[in-house]
């Protein structure tokens, strides 16, 4: 296996909706290609599994891997509310989304009180599953943290032409998160990619903030492109043809570390820091350990 590029940000059909992608293989029922025979297929020795505001398959990513001597990344891709607004006058397409990772035991725990705390949330339940800054902060312990590219807070901002609000952001995360805070950079040939990315590059500059490069894994092969768009418009409510319905790009494939190499070849740093970032994170689910019961004793007492 080569260390040249490690895929960090890749979605499974626990997205729903979202992705075609199967964590493993399952030949009686058609999926020939999980994500270990993808990692071998593309000369990949590690994975990380990011399922949007979901840790459902981390058990199975953790089952599957190991077995085929590749090293499994638990992740998650949040929604986060990175207002200072009320929350009462958002909406959900105002929330950006970040990615978090494990980086060993006590991450994965942090993981969970998130993901916790996004679904047990008492109030502001139009605008879905979600974490603040605050939560954030209170739980970024053992955890790497990559922007989110165009779809994080940065890139929300840079958007929205609010160029300060961006760097104030990169501080802030650079606070909570130290040297495990990363500045992300995806090239799917989107528009906003490339209005976004220049911003980015100059805010790391800036800050000395690192860069990572990640390809935002949807489906496994390029052909598989049209299933993906075919069953987005079923979960939408929406027609292929409609030129108005949000999109996933043909680039979301899971690519092999050369094709990423090529593509990134002007920021070879980007490419490298993912194996660096997949080399920090050596945690994943004992799924073969005995469940822990509570203990019961030999006679009942009864009044």
């Amino acid at each position: 296996m080569s260390d040249q590029f490690v895929h960090l940000r890749v979605h499974s059909k626990v997205s729903v909706g979202a992705s075609t992608l199967s964590v493993g293989s399952n030949p009686k029922i058609g999926v020939l290609k999980g994500i270990p025979e993808l990692c071998k297929d593309n000369n990949m020795f590690a994975c990380a599994l990011t399922d949007t505001n979901m840790m459902s398959g981390c058990a199975e990513l953790s089952d599957v891997m190991p077995a085929n001597k590749l090293q499994p990344i638990i992740g998650v891709e949040l929604s986060l509310n990175h207002h200072n607004a009320d929350p009462k006058i958002l909406r959900q397409s105002s929330l950006s989304k970040i990615v978090l990772l494990a980086k060993h035991h006590q991450g994965y725990l942090n993981l969970c009180e998130l993901s916790y705390v996004m679904y047990m949330r008492q109030e502001n339940h139009h605008l879905g599953p979600y974490i603040t800054m605050e939560e954030l902060e209170k739980y970024k312990d053992d955890l790497i943290c990559l922007s989110g590219a165009h779809t994080g807070p940065l890139g929300m901002s840079i958007l929205n032409k609010q160029t300060d609000l961006a760097t104030d952001l990169a501080k802030r995360f650079l606070d909570i998160f130290g040297n495990n805070f990363y500045i992300e950079i995806q090239r799917h040939g989107l528009a906003d990619e490339i209005k976004t990315e220049p911003v980015f590059l100059q805010i790391a500059r800036d800050l000395n903030i690192p860069i990572v490069a990640t390809n935002d894994v949807c489906f496994a092969l390029p052909e598989d492109y049209e299933s993906m768009d075919a069953l987005s418009c079923v979960l939408g409510q929406t027609k292929v043809i409609d030129p108005d319905r949000p999109r996933k790009s043909c680039e979301q494939y899971f690519k092999s570390a050369e094709e990423m190499a090529e593509i990134f070849s002007d920021l070879p740093e980007a490419i490298e820091n993912t194996v660096n970032i997949a080399k920090r994170c050596a945690f994943y689910v004992n799924v073969h350990e005995k469940p822990l019961l509570p203990r019961f004793g030999n006679d009942l007492e009864t009044e």
